[in-house]
């Protein structure tokens, strides 16, 4: 057999070429994951479970849950916009992560001793464990945002700023909103929680759209440090009674602040005195 230089270095030149391209495309990918790692990374660390919003439309449809939401258009086990947030998150860490190890339950099924990372998915006005962690969170940090309802509305209110977000509908267009948090629930064991919290069904599946957005989430990335708690809105078009063009909406006029970084209650009311006794 008769060796020929040019030959070999031909299938050096395209194995080093190729390990190249390789690792181009895998610096490039993490690169494009970057802020969605910044986000997700607190969660990745053990078990996520994921609490979605379950109605049953028994018992009774004097159940003021079920009328709620029938009345925003919910109208099955889960809604539309649930079980697509939920399908979206799974396949997202699927594809992006591959390692994620996850536990979906229904409102009406979940265990209240739940030991792992949350994934919570669906209005704290509408899911019960939820709406017991929101209150948890409520509690512990100034989320600077607080949600209401009536019994045809949720309403997003940022205390802050005063500003009120709802669903607003013209036939069967129109636009929804949703509340995001990433926070913190323990420290021993260190356990975190991500609340996709939608005015309606199209707004959580918009959260949720962006969340497992690399490009949706690059303008906010430099406050998702894995140590930060932190809550922001996202807008969504309702366009033919489906999600369209999800969207991180800035909290202030001058399109400045688009993520609040949450601080334990504690801070926040020792700064308010600080601040009181010395304008």
């Amino acid at each position: 057999m008769v060796f020929m230089p040019e030959v070999g270095a031909a299938v050096v030149g395209g194995t080093i070429t190729e390990v190249g391209r390789f690792a181009l495309n895998q610096f490039g990918n993490r690169m494009r994951l970057r802020s969605a790692n910044r986000l997700w990374a607190p969660l990745l660390t053990q078990h996520i479970d994921i609490v979605m919003s379950e109605f049953s439309n028994a018992p009774a449809a004097a159940d003021p849950q079920v009328k709620l939401v029938r009345n925003i258009g919910v109208n099955h086990l889960i809604s539309k916009g649930v079980a697509h947030a939920v399908a979206v998150t799974i396949s997202f860490l699927a594809k992006e992560f591959r390692k994620y190890d996850c536990t979906s339950h229904g409102d009406k099924t979940i265990r209240h001793d739940l030991k792992d990372n949350l994934l919570l998915i669906g209005s704290p006005v509408t899911n019960k464990y939820s709406a017991s962690v929101f209150r948890s969170l409520a509690d512990s940090m100034d989320l600077g945002f607080e949600i209401k309802h009536d019994e045809s509305t949720i309403q997003i209110v940022d205390t802050a700023s005063g500003n009120v977000y709802e669903p607003h509908f013209d036939g069967d267009s129109g636009t929804d909103y949703a509340l995001v948090i990433r926070a913190q629930i323990s420290k021993v064991p260190p356990r975190w929680c991500l609340m996709l919290c939608g005015a309606s069904m199209w707004g959580v599946e918009g959260a949720a759209e962006v969340v497992t957005s690399p490009r949706g989430l690059k303008r906010i990335s430099r406050y998702l440090a894995p140590e930060n708690n932190v809550a922001f809105l996202v807008r969504v078009a309702i366009i033919n009674m489906g999600a369209q063009n999800p969207e991180i909406l800035p909290l202030d006029k001058n399109r400045r602040e688009y993520v609040r970084v949450l601080k334990p209650r504690a801070t926040s009311a020792v700064l308010r005195e600080a601040r009181a006794a010395h304008p």
